[in-house]
């Protein structure tokens, strides 16, 4: 089946009557040549004057050629057989999207069947809610061996579990970001009279957080009380600095975030802590009920990496560059306040989207275009590799010619 994306071009057709004009208007007449003898007139053949005709009709149509080739590229000519494979594939909360909408339109006419992204890639009439994983579904539609796939997808950061694949070039992932959109993440109780408002800001690039004071809450909200985390600090005055910056970084975490640390030397494993930081390079006490972070130095690029179920290690003395650089009060808050259940809540508001030059990074194909709802074709390599072609010829028989 012949398609052409852009016909309007094909207007440019009419440019074959320049070739063959040049061609008509440039022949030479003859000249007239006296000759004392006609003997050896029968013996020179008009074969070579045959010859000459043929060359100059076989450069008029190389390049009558070239130019209805170029045309071809500029519409976006495109053949496929009648039994090609060609998928879009939407993403579950896309299908009533303008954009998408009107693109499915368009591809469902020019033979596209449109199924889901998701396992399986069921069609369009069975409705699916779950998520998908990205980088599976890629793998998957590798190997379903399309003639093109067009895929709408939501691109979220969430949703990239796992190695990446190469995606196949004939598939084209276009990334639809959703708008901003505020939500409340918490409610804690402070006390009696006094509540903070956790909320978030979240767009298609980052995710932000502010917290509020109110005095009494909506009843769509029901607060929860402040968590509070007890410290225990086992150190010697070898490590008497390091313990410096961890109180400095530990404080920073209180001051940005509704928590409350309640923290406090000791000589000792207390069993009645929730965390220990072992700053001493006495033998770490066994302890499966305590989860325990010990300084150890050694060169490992990491600044904290887990060594048991419940133990960490510090892999560097702790100084004020350090703390800068390696974002120790982040890490900190990383490995101490985990909840998961908060997280699964944020993970419900979180928009954003991972940019496709990360995405395909070192792919064959790296961009999708999505234009007024239309799919920019690639260019057919067949007709631009038989151009390239006819172009070689035709400036070699003009060479030789002198055309």
């Amino acid at each position: 089946m012949i398609q052409f994306a852009q016909p309007i071009f094909l207007w440019a057709l009419t440019a074959l009557a320049v070739p063959i004009g040049i061609h008509l208007l440039s022949r030479k007449e003859g000249k007239v040549v006296k000759m004392g003898s006609l003997r050896h007139l029968r013996e020179t053949s008009t074969q070579q004057f045959k010859g000459i005709k043929l060359n100059e009709l076989l450069l008029l149509a190389l390049r009558c050629l070239l130019i209805v080739l170029f045309v071809g590229l500029l519409a976006g000519f495109q053949w496929s057989s009648t039994d090609a494979k060609k998928w879009v594939l939407i993403e579950p909360g896309l299908e009533n999207h303008p954009r998408v909408k009107q693109a499915i339109d368009s591809l469902e006419e020019e033979g596209f069947e449109g199924r889901w992204l998701q396992h399986g890639f069921p069609l369009l009439e069975q409705q699916q809610v779950s998520e998908v994983n990205y980088w599976r579904a890629i793998d998957d539609l590798n190997n379903e061996k399309l003639t093109q796939g067009i895929v709408f997808s939501k691109s979220a950061i969430k949703n990239f579990d796992g190695m990446r694949p190469e995606i196949d070039s004939v598939i084209t992932w276009i990334s639809i970001t959703a708008e901003p959109n505020e939500f409340v993440l918490q409610a804690l109780k402070k006390n009696e009279n006094q509540f903070l408002i956790r909320k978030g800001m979240t767009t298609s690039e980052n995710i932000s957080f502010t917290t509020e004071q109110a005095l009494a809450l909506p009843d769509s909200l029901v607060a929860e009380p402040i968590r509070k985390i007890k410290i225990s600090i086992v150190s010697d005055e070898l490590h008497a600095p390091d313990v410096q910056i961890l109180k400095a970084a530990l404080n920073a975490i209180q001051l940005t975030l509704p928590i409350e640390f309640k923290i406090q030397d000791s000589k000792k494993l207390e069993a009645s802590t929730d965390w220990v930081f072992w700053f001493s390079d006495r033998l770490i006490p066994a302890n499966d009920s305590t989860n325990i972070v010990a300084i150890r130095p050694k060169t490992v690029n990491q600044l904290i990496t887990k060594q048991k179920v419940n133990q960490w290690i510090i892999n560097k003395r702790l100084t004020v560059d350090v703390a800068r650089h390696e974002n120790l009060s982040l890490q900190l808050a990383e490995l101490m306040l985990a909840d998961s259940k908060l997280t699964t809540r944020l993970n419900r508001y979180d928009k954003r989207v991972l940019p496709d030059s990360i995405i395909f990074s070192g792919s064959k194909k790296t961009e999708s275009v999505l234009k007024a709802g239309m799919i920019a074709p690639s260019p057919n390599k067949f007709v631009l590799l038989l151009f390239l072609l006819v172009l070689i010829v035709e400036r070699i028989t003009a060479y030789a010619k002198k055309q």
